[in-house]
């Protein structure tokens, strides 16, 4: 009776041995790391710049009546801006010298200028971007201007001069400076943005009228970050 007893126990004692010294191990796995680089972005112009339809002539010439007393002779240049939250300005007649400085004169035959149609701003949206990120937009008329030429106007008639860009984010008051703007994505890494700029007559006597018609132009409008 005894005997039996102990070979139970030492049955039982083995199976806690064998079982407690038991290990086991899974098979390793190969992992992958994976980036994506996006460094472009998408950029698309929602509407174009137009100044509308204006009257215009240009100063057919150079001499100076003297009613105020100035002998300098001198050019006068027509002026409209269309600022880039669409409000647009009276337009002013500047005179110039032959280098292309202010002065004050009474010209006899002025540059004129007269609304008939309001302009309107261009505007651009940049997605995909980076959020909360700066992006740096630059026109191409902010050191050369652009020239608007009629194609079915004489080869002599006078042509506009667009410059002095400006730029607006949509959603704000601020106006960047004619030489760009930063502005900065949203959340979904988007901004929009407004372009506006000032068309002048030329800086020189011409005879030849304006012809009627539409006068096109290019410039360049860069997003970068």
């Amino acid at each position: 009776m005894l005997k039996r007893n102990q070979i139970i126990k030492s049955f039982f004692v083995s199976g806690l041995l064998v079982a407690g010294s038991a290990s086991y191990a899974q098979d390793p796995i190969n992992t992958d790391a994976t980036v994506v680089v996006q460094n472009t972005f998408a950029f698309a112009q929602d509407a174009a710049l137009s100044f509308g339809t204006l009257r215009a002539n240009a100063d057919s010439s150079a001499a100076d009546s003297g009613g105020d007393g100035s002998a300098t002779p001198g050019i006068t240049v027509a002026t409209y801006t269309v600022r880039p939250d669409s409000a647009v300005t009276i337009p002013v007649v500047r005179q110039l010298t032959s280098a292309g400085a202010a002065v004050t004169g009474d010209e006899a035959t002025p540059a004129s200028m007269s609304v008939l149609a309001a302009g309107s701003a261009a505007s651009y949206t940049a997605s995909g971007a980076s959020p909360f990120t700066p992006i740096q937009i630059l026109a191409s008329g902010t050191s050369d201007s652009t020239t608007l030429i009629n194609a079915l106007a004489p080869p002599s008639a006078p042509n506009f001069t667009v410059d002095q860009f400006l730029f607006e984010e949509v959603g704000t008051a601020g106006v960047g400076s004619v030489e760009g703007a930063t502005f900065t994505t949203d959340v979904n890494g988007s901004v929009s943005f407004n372009v506006g700029a000032t068309i002048s007559t030329p800086n020189a006597a011409t005879t030849v009228a304006y012809a009627d018609g539409t006068y096109t132009g290019t410039f360049t409008v860069e997003v970068s970050y």
